[in-house]
């Protein structure tokens, strides 16, 4: 297993003063599945006050003292350390009220969610597993640490973190853990709109999302209850199409709730405390697809000059992943194809790209702002049809019509 230096400086430092040290949780389970964990995480019997004390020397961050972690921060790379601890009662399904520090690595294994995320390691002593997650994660079994229920019903969140982790392993949830999931989803209500965002959008970039969802559509149901309208066959056309898009959050959010009105979309995505961008993202990808629903070639222009080429792009990369009609399959292919042979054309479709503006009007002795205005959107929309050649000479014959005909 490859560990930066940086954790095996804090593995050294607290063993050299005569701690224990291993790492823990996600980070293991990534290291046994050979992928590269996001972050490192270390446990130890050493309570914070020591733990401050070996790592005086580095800069150290607080927030998490109070439940026994400290963040170490060893060449601009940030490492938690905790204390091994048993959690007490969660009074609100997301922390527990009070934590008590143990001596027992295997303790402090018991009080985390899945089997999987409760195996330590340290590089010469090994891997200790007291919850069975190595068969688990060669099964491909998520299963929750002791009883399902209790763990659930302490942290709510953790049903979608099982859903997410189905969704980005490829792992089934075992049956216990399942029930579980089915028979305590509201919980979710109550939980911060920012976690259950956090867990979803992770999910909903996984490769097997598409699966997990048909599984589990009341659970979402619970996190998004607008989809609760949809029939189950809306539903499954928009699931079914993730699997056949870029993993890219817009896009997966705009396919998975494509069968909303775009103003439902809006209100959900505000709900779950997505950022404007993402939301103005979403919303153009659906706004743009509607558009799209009968198109040539100035409709696609006029696209993608409101729109831009990559909302365009995705837009027409939905239609193609929810179309079953091979008809429809082929019309909507043909515009991805005009669409290219667009982009390759650059053709105008701003006012900026017009080979004359606003003084050269001037010239012609149109003065006023508003007429002004008029003329430039009227030769754009020509040029966009092709009716009219973008060059200058044409223009300035163009503007010099409208201008005797009354239109300046």
């Amino acid at each position: 297993m490859y560990i930066p230096k940086q954790v095996l400086i804090i593995l050294k430092l607290l063993n050299q003063q005569g701690y224990e040290a291993y790492l823990i949780g996600g980070c293991v389970r990534d290291l046994y599945l050979n992928k590269l964990p996001e972050d490192y995480d270390i446990a130890t019997n050493a309570l914070p006050d020591a733990i401050m004390q070996v790592f005086a020397k580095f800069k150290l961050v607080l927030t998490g003292i109070n439940h026994g972690t400290i963040t170490v921060i060893i060449e601009q790379m940030p490492i938690e350390i905790t204390t091994y601890r048993v959690d007490g009662e969660y009074l609100d399904n997301r922390r527990p009220e009070q934590v008590t520090f143990t001596l027992e690595l295997e303790r402090d294994a018991l009080r985390r969610d899945f089997t999987m995320n409760a195996m330590a390691y340290h590089p010469t002593e090994g891997l200790f597993d007291f919850c069975g997650g190595q068969e688990d994660i060669i099964k491909k079994s998520i299963r929750a640490v002791g009883n399902p229920e209790q763990r659930f019903r302490e942290d709510g969140l953790r049903m979608l973190r099982a859903l997410r982790f189905a969704a980005v392993l490829g792992f089934s949830i075992e049956d216990k853990t399942k029930s579980s999931i089915i028979l305590n989803c509201e919980l979710l209500t109550g939980l911060a709109k920012e976690r259950v965002q956090a867990e979803f959008s992770k999910l909903l970039l996984g490769l097997y999302a598409t699966s997990v969802l048909l599984e589990f559509r009341q659970v979402l149901e619970f996190c998004i209850p607008e989809l609760r309208q949809l029939k189950q066959m809306q539903y499954e056309k928009s699931i079914q199409a993730l699997k056949n898009t870029a993993p890219k959050l817009g896009l997966r959010l705009a396919c998975c709730l494509q069968a909303l009105e775009v103003g439902e979309v809006k209100a959900v995505l505000q709900g779950l405390k997505y950022s404007k961008s993402i939301i103005n993202e979403v919303t153009s990808i659906l706004l743009a697809k509607e558009l799209l629903i009968q198109t040539d070639k100035l409709r696609l222009k006029k696209a993608l000059q409101c729109y831009g080429q990559e909302v365009l792009e995705h837009a027409l990369s939905i239609m193609l992943a929810s179309t079953l009609e091979a008809c429809e399959n082929i019309r909507i292919q043909k515009s991805v194809e005009l669409l290219a042979e667009i982009i390759r054309e650059k053709p105008c479709i701003s006012l900026k790209s017009l080979a004359i503006d606003g003084q050269d009007l001037q010239d012609l002795g149109i003065t006023q702002g508003k007429q002004i205005g008029e003329i430039l959107q009227q030769l754009l929309l020509e040029v966009m049809s092709e009716q009219l050649v973008n060059e200058k000479s044409h223009l300035y014959l163009r503007a010099e019509k409208l201008k005797k005909d009354g239109n300046a």
